[in-house]
């Protein structure tokens, strides 16, 4: 039996091949003069041509002619070796990366010579094409991540001294060692494990971390002194722009911990839509590469100084609301009809087994009927945190007067627009009502966060359910224990709290349910059946307990639909 090759064929792989060493090659390849080559390299072959083929086959049996094309010995290996090693530290070392201050799409294949990613790819998986088309995406990431490592490591010339560790230079950085370096020191800030990885040639090394991260913040805090406010350049112009505050706090558990952090962050939210998404605003312009001190310059003083400031000690005169704060009545249908679509799904609990499209939950019936539209993703940075604690005038004050600059700065003639906690929210309406000149409800929207909106609606229903035997009813039916049902009363879980709500309301429609069936049932023809929400009010009317059940039946619903509306 005789090997047969068609040259069509071996002229595609081969075409195959000289694309994955170079990646611009866009050549179509001469197979007359590939047979010509082949030929000359292996003697016992020969082309023979059938109809519009060229057939290439062996003279001799195929293991004659393996022997005699591959015919070598030791010292042919390692010369091709030595050959091999030659042609890639040529390129390696003729190419040369520069840190920008970002990982931008593609960086990892632009920095390795593209003849060492085919060299590491074949090592993996093999010499055979067919099984570099096969490759997955893992194989390709490892090859990447171990062609780095070499470009990384290589020395233009050998150091005759003994030294403990590779000396790196700054061209040859790749983006695996750079990434690998500032993720430990952001992770752990570990001066020892940063330079153990980079001794092994894993990554840069704590010195280069720390040059890189001074360059780092003296780009940012140049671009903050350009834009006159202090706005992460990873927000975007023109889209809707909130600020959140809150207080932070840094308790470690570690017993060789020195010190504990309780300070300030402020947060800047934006909310692109289809309409308005917004635009990217142009990248810092950073050079890690220059020689530079690892100090860190300071922040503008209009940011990080927090003027001291009081409230005045006469009572504060709150301002009269204008005109009725009431939301538009479509509005709270629409949100009232799905709330009765859950609730007219409650059928399905008599069912013995749920198919796949039953959603009896709350949480998954409102998921299921949400619109599958593709959101544009809302950016969120961080702003630089400051030590003071939050729970003062002076620190809630200046970051309003942040946050206004910032948004500003991104979205001119926006409104303002901040959220914050329950404690913090007195605050801040007690500085809206001092300075209304500045900070006024007609200029500034102080909004209070939704964990503690919902929390207290439950604590209301809590106070509305108390003395009542609801927590009873609770305990014996196995939804909660008694200690967590007086926890449910204050509102102090929320998750559970909304959960025990959602039962309770499922289960006082089931009966509402069940006594207007019941009442639809004992008509007799001249009698005119009442419509459902008529023949409540007529019940609540004359019987006590049916008022105060339909009333905490509504206020759960309502506070379902405060929760879907955060």
């Amino acid at each position: 039996m005789r090997p047969v090759f068609k040259l069509s064929d071996l002229g595609r792989l081969y075409d195959a091949r000289l694309g994955e060493l170079d990646p611009h090659f866009s050549r179509k390849v001469n197979t007359t003069r590939l047979k010509e080559r082949l030929i000359c390299l292996i003697p016992d072959l020969r082309a023979q041509a059938q109809g519009r083929d060229v057939i290439l086959m062996f003279n001799a049996d195929i293991g004659e002619a393996i022997k005699i094309a591959c015919s070598q010995n030791a010292d042919d290996e390692a010369i091709h070796l030595v050959r091999a090693a030659q042609i890639l530290r040529k390129e390696i070392l003729s190419s040369e990366y520069t840190f920008d201050g970002c990982f931008k799409p593609g960086c990892e294949k632009d920095v390795v010579p593209a003849s060492l990613l085919a060299l590491v790819r074949m090592v993996l998986r093999g010499p055979s094409i067919q099984d570099q088309k096969e490759a997955s995406d893992a194989t390709m990431k490892v090859a990447l991540s171990l062609s780095q490592l070499l470009v990384f490591n290589i020395t233009k010339t050998p150091n005759e001294t003994a030294v403990s560790h590779v000396r790196h230079v700054k061209a040859r950085e790749t983006p695996l060692a750079i990434y690998t370096g500032l993720m430990i020191h952001a992770k752990t800030r570990q001066r020892g494990l940063i330079d153990t990885l980079s001794s092994h040639g894993l990554c840069i090394s704590y010195n280069r971390t720390q040059d890189i991260s001074a360059s780092l913040a003296k780009s940012v805090c140049a671009q903050f002194d350009r834009d006159g406010c202090v706005c992460p350049s990873t927000l975007k112009r023109g889209a809707f722009t909130t600020g959140a505050v809150d207080n932070i706090d840094h308790n470690p558990s570690a017993r060789n911990a020195m010190d504990s952090f309780h300070g300030t962050a402020i947060s800047i939210i934006q909310f692109p839509t289809p309409d308005k998404p917004g635009t990217d605003r142009e990248p810092i312009p950073i050079n890690v590469n220059t020689a530079t001190q690892n100090t860190i310059p300071l922040l503008p003083a209009e940011y990080s100084e927090v003027a001291p400031v009081s409230l005045p000690t006469s009572e504060l005169k709150v301002p009269a609301s204008r005109g009725q704060v009431k939301a538009e009545d479509t509005m709270l249908s629409e949100s009232r009809e799905k709330e009765d679509g859950w609730l007219s799904m409650m059928y399905l609990l008599d069912k013995e087994k749920l198919d796949s499209g039953d959603f009896v939950s709350w949480a998954a019936y409102h998921a299921n009927r949400q619109s599958a539209d593709i959101r544009p993703i809302s950016p969120i940075a961080l702003m630089p945190l400051f030590t003071e604690q939050a729970h003062s005038t002076a620190m809630i004050l200046h970051a309003m007067k942040l946050v206004k600059r910032c948004i500003q700065h991104l979205n001119p003639g926006q409104l303002p627009v901040i959220t914050i906690d329950q404690p913090l929210f007195c605050i801040s309406k007690q500085i809206q009502w001092t300075w209304p000149e500045a900070f006024g409800e007609d200029k500034f929207v102080v909004l209070m966060g939704g964990l503690h909106i919902e929390m207290n609606v439950m604590k209301l229903l809590g106070d509305l359910l108390n003395g009542s035997g609801w927590t009873s009813i609770l305990v014996q039916s196995e939804i909660t224990t008694s200690g967590r049902a007086d926890a449910i009363l204050k509102g102090s879980h929320v998750t559970r709290s909304r959960y025990v709500h959602q039962v309770t309301a499922a289960a006082l429609h089931r009966l509402q349910s069940s006594a207007y069936k019941s009442y639809m049932e004992s008509l007799a023809p001249p009698d005119v059946p009442m419509d459902l929400n008529t023949w409540c009010a007529a019940n609540a009317s004359h019987v006590p307990q049916f008022q105060y059940w339909t009333l905490v039946l509504e206020l759960e619903l309502l506070a379902m639909q405060s929760v879907r509306s955060l």
